[in-house]
Parts: structure tokens; sequence; C-alpha cells
């Protein structure tokens, strides 16, 4: 299904634009940054599409030659399991018990099952080891991570003279190098360092308790919430994961603060023995070193910025022992060259004049104008045409967008499409043309109402 459907957006291509085989005069020299999922999906698509072909072939000699630079001593991303007092590079952002909120079946891979893996019926909601477990052996295949440098960390990425020249440092020599290479793919994750609010990080310096990020619940998590009461600032996936997981481990109360009042946590409707309790608000001042004063915010047009609504109430949450800070993550584009870098916070203007078609909440709603400035879509970053920075289309994003369902599957088809531009199967469009289809699909978005 996967590569049919890769296939499909490469005759979808051919139509538009021109085939870029001829174009392209050799075998590319490629660098792939990170060997998470998606740098491990991309080394599997190679390796795949080399066990069927003949070695002799043109096509085959036309494959790209990648080289996959990873910090870790591992692959997986963040997938990878936490060791206690692991070696620089080794630092992950999940814990290590953590469960998956998506159904196993929305990201199992066509050419190899759920029932290949574990060769027995398993739940539909998998913890953090099965799917490693499943993507390491799914993955690997045909030797397709043999040549992955692990330890090495890429420093500094920069285009010059048409090529890419990539600043690398050995984990195990300590040696610094420069390689050159014809194209560059990041591949380090959407989800790849945790994000601490600056304005939480400050309001909390009186707090006088326990603060961490929801990547660092590992090992001593039960110490920390047994008998202890608890806040959760972040009403998404992680803060409903571990609140259910502190009931488990006997905690006295937790207290969730949900700025949108749209996450999963704040919706949901019963918790186990009543001690979770969803705030429609968020912390805003510190009382007596423990205490916090907690009031709903909404998002001012004219600030650009969420304040306090002072027409409702202030929640007073009494003797919190612990803090934990179920703000997200990031990417790590630190490594990249700011003339290379895609902004993942896009913002993007509709044309003047447009209004949405007729849907079901037009007789209800009629025409509700738009904000000026729009988030980034949820099927594609303003700046980057199906993985290709329009800017530069040498430099290639292989990543999921922020609002997907299925990112593991998104990766795998992603993958197979970013293999076909490195073989010229795939030509690249004009940047006129890119960013001209980014605008028609944004716009489309618009027009459904519970994207917009």
């Amino acid at each position: 299904y996967l590569i049919n459907l890769c296939l499909l957006i490469i005759r979808q291509n051919k139509k538009m634009f021109k085939r870029g085989g001829d174009s392209q005069s050799g075998p590319q020299f490629v660098a792939l940054v990170g060997c998470g999922p998606a740098g491990m999906m991309l080394l599997h698509a190679l390796a795949h599409k080399k066990k069927t072909l003949d070695p002799s072939s043109k096509e085959y000699k036309n494959l790209p030659t990648i080289t996959c630079y990873e910090q870790a001593s591992s692959p997986g991303g963040v997938w990878r399991k936490y060791s206690k007092g692991a070696e620089p590079g080794d630092d992950i952002v999940m814990y290590d018990d953590m469960w998956c909120n998506t159904p196993k079946e929305m990201m199992e891979f066509n050419d190899y099952t759920f029932d290949d893996h574990f060769k027995s019926p398993t739940p539909s909601f998998l913890s953090r080891k099965d799917v490693l477990d499943y993507l390491l052996a799914r993955n690997s295949a045909d030797g397709a991570l043999d040549d992955v440098k692990f330890k090495h960390s890429v420093q500094m990425v920069k285009y010059q003279s048409n090529k890419f020249v990539v600043t690398v440092v050995d984990g195990t020599s300590g040696k610094t190098k420069n390689e050159t290479f014809d194209r560059c793919i990041w591949a380090a994750g959407v989800q790849a360092t945790p994000e601490k609010p600056s304005e939480l990080l400050e309001m909390l310096q009186e707090y006088t308790g326990k603060v961490i990020h929801s990547s660092e619940a590992r090992e001593t998590f039960e110490d920390d919430v047994k008998g202890k009461r608890v806040m959760i600032i972040g009403d998404s996936s992680s803060a409903e994961d571990l609140a259910l997981r502190a009931v488990k481990l006997g905690v006295e109360k937790v207290y969730i603060c949900a700025r949108s009042g749209e996450g999963a946590a704040y919706s949901t409707g019963c918790w186990p023995n009543k001690k979770v309790t969803a705030l429609f608000g968020l912390p805003y001042k510190v009382v007596k070193e423990t205490g916090f004063k907690v009031q709903a915010v909404y998002w001012s047009e004219k600030r650009q910025r969420y304040r306090r609504d002072d027409d409702e109430e202030t929640v007073k949450v009494k003797d919190i022992d612990m803090v934990i800070l179920a703000t997200g993550y990031g990417c790590n584009l630190n490594m990249i060259d700011d003339s290379l870098k895609f902004d993942p916070d896009c913002e993007w203007q509709a044309p003047k004049g447009w209004i949405m078609d007729n849907n079901a909440l037009t007789i209800s709603l009629g025409n509700v104008d738009h904000s000026s400035n729009l988030d980034i879509g949820a099927t594609c970053y303003p700046d980057v045409y199906r993985y290709l920075l329009i800017s530069n289309p040498n430099m290639i994003y292989l990543t999921e967008t922020e609002d997907t369902e299925t990112p593991l599957i998104d990766l795998d088809v992603a993958a197979w499409l970013v293999l076909s531009y490195l073989t010229g199967q795939t030509d690249v469009p004009k940047e006129k043309e890119m960013i001209k289809a980014n605008q028609k699909q944004l716009e489309a978005e618009m027009q459904i109402p519970f994207l917009r």
C-alpha cells in the first residue's frame, strides 16, 4: 500500500513537471542527519531498492550514496531506551514506560506486520519498548543500518559553491571533520528537544518544590508522586498519560492546567478514584512557595500572545509537591545554518477577500473572518514543498507534519518520495510552482472546518 501510494505521488508529479532523470549527471552523495524513525526508513527504502535491482544496471548505479550521522550510540531516535548516566548524545525525550495512545493499526507497515514481528496477537496500544523493537526489526532488514556512523554529532551544515559542507565530531575519537555532499537530509525529528516556555520558568522561580519536564519522568517518578500532590501544566497526550501513571503509583492528587481546554486530558470526563482535576487555565503566580493562582487565558490577536481572562474566576491550588511541564517538544535545528533552516512555526496569509465555502456550520456561524497571520498547515509547512526546502530544494526535511494521526506511516511514504528525488525519478519543480502549490494546499485546508 505504501509503495503504491508513493508511486501515485510520483505519477502526479510527472504530470505537473518534466521528468528529472536527464538533469541528474550521476549518483548523488547525500548527508543524512539522524537515525531515528525517519532516517531509518530512508535507509530501509534504499536497501529495499538495491535488493530489487541488478547491480550492473544503470538504475542501480544511479542510486545515491547516503552517509548517515547519528549522535547517539544506537538507532531509534526518541524511541530509544533511557539509560541512567547515559553518555552525551544518548539523551532521550521519551520516558521509559510510556505507552502509545495511537493504535498500532495506524503505525503498521505493509511489508512487515505486527503479527510477523511478535508471532502472536497483540493489543492495539503498545509500549514504547514494543514499538522500538518493531521499528528496529523492520528497518534494519537487508543490512540497511550497517553503515550508520553512530556517535557522530553534526555540528554545522552550510551550503557553499553548490555543495553542502557538513562539520562532524566523532564522539569516539574526538576528531572533527568537514565532509562535502551534493544534498543534505535533515531527519532529526520534530519532537527532538523538550520545550520549556520561558514565561513559565520565570514564574516558577519562586516555587520551592520539584520541577521536571514530562521527558524526565523516569526512574524516580514513583518516589516523586507517591502520596504527593502534583500539578501538570499542559493538557495533551503526555499530561493524560502521566496523570494515569501517577494515579497507579499512589499519587494523592493531580491537577492538570489546560491552556486551551481542547486537549486529550482536559476532555477526559472521568478519572480513577477522582484523583485528577482538570483546570481551565494556566498558573500565573506562586503563593506561599508551593501554591498557585490559576486563571483562564485567551489569545489576543492584537498582542499576538495569550492573556489572562479577567472575566473568569481565579482558582487557588495549595501544597503542590511537584510541577510537571507537559509543554511539548520542538525541533533541533542548531546544526543547520540559518540560510538552510525551515521554520516549524512559519505563518502564512490567505489572499485578500478569501471566504470559506458553504459548509455544515455556515448557517449558524456565517462567514467567519480569518486571522491575518495563520498557523502552519496540518498537511504541509509553508516553506517546505513535499519535504524540499523551497528556497534551496537540495536541502530536504524528512519529517512529518505536527497534526498527523499516522506519523510513522507518513515518514515511510515520505522516505520513498525522497528517494525518488535522489535518483532523479521525480523532478524538482521551480520555486514559483512550489510556492503556488503550497498556497493552494493551505487554502484547501482552510475549507475544512476541523482543520481550520
